[in-house]
């Protein structure tokens, strides 16, 4: 029989949270997540990166199960709609549409705490492994009244890029660059940049006809996923794309 007294101080506590819609889903701090892989006994920790994010760097004793694959029915490893599931993704924001397609399948028991960035438990690290790597797959010059900028490659986590100045006077830059834009559905989403994300720059002023490269170590975003990119410095926006290779 099932210990119903533990369940349902859990049960109120998730049909109370705010930020999903009627069906059972709730958003909370990751400490609380943490609370509760203490507690309870019966729960998954759900990963809803790609299998690639997964192997390389994951929360401990967390199961992949993709964010494109939660609408898909039946879930495999998820036969339980009624167990509780601790939902982390990339960021709050993801991980929070990931425990609302669950719980829009079923799942009575789901909650969010946000990204593996930020979790203060333990993280497993892949280092031996040999699987594919995220990179440079596309990259286009941009350019803006004589500045031209260019990334050149993504070998995680810089990302880097070339500036060329032909506007016939000196050009200035530096932190500013801290904006990168990701494609989301068709519609550019700006990342949410955390304070520990650096620029290094060789130069802070371009002189006309100079050439400079810049780096940029994203580490701060967590692992950066396949798919469209822009690299902005006010109107200059160079397009690149991330892809799986060996």
């Amino acid at each position: 029989m099932k210990k119903c007294f533990l369940l349902l101080p859990l049960c109120a506590l998730l049909l109370s949270g705010c930020g999903c819609a009627e069906r059972s889903c709730r958003q909370i701090s990751q400490e609380e997540a943490l609370q509760m892989m203490a507690e309870e006994t019966d729960y998954i920790i759900l990963d809803a990166r790609t299998r690639e994010e997964h192997a390389e760097a994951r929360i401990e004793d967390s199961i992949s199960v993709p964010d494109e694959e939660l609408e898909k029915a039946p879930l495999s490893a998820l036969p339980d709609k009624d167990q509780l599931i601790l939902v982390y993704c990339r960021d709050e924001d993801s991980s929070l549409q990931a425990a609302q397609k669950l719980a829009d399948a079923g799942y009575t028991k789901v909650a969010a705490f946000g990204g593996i960035d930020t979790w203060p438990g333990t993280i497993v690290r892949d280092e031996a492994s040999t699987g594919p790597a995220l990179r440079l797959s596309y990259a286009a010059e941009t350019e803006t009244d004589g500045i031209h900028m260019l990334v050149t490659d993504y070998t995680a986590p810089i990302i880097t890029a070339t500036l060329s100045n032909r506007s016939g006077k000196n050009w200035s830059y530096g932190a500013s660059f801290s904006l990168l834009m990701r494609d989301e559905h068709g519609a550019w989403q700006e990342l949410a940049w955390p304070d520990s994300i650096m620029w290094i720059a060789i130069a802070y002023e371009l002189a006309d006809g100079e050439d400079a490269e810049i780096q940029c170590d994203v580490s701060g975003l967590g692992t950066l996923s396949a798919g469209e990119y822009r690299l902005c410095k006010g109107a200059l926006a160079a397009p690149f794309a991330l892809d799986w290779s060996n």
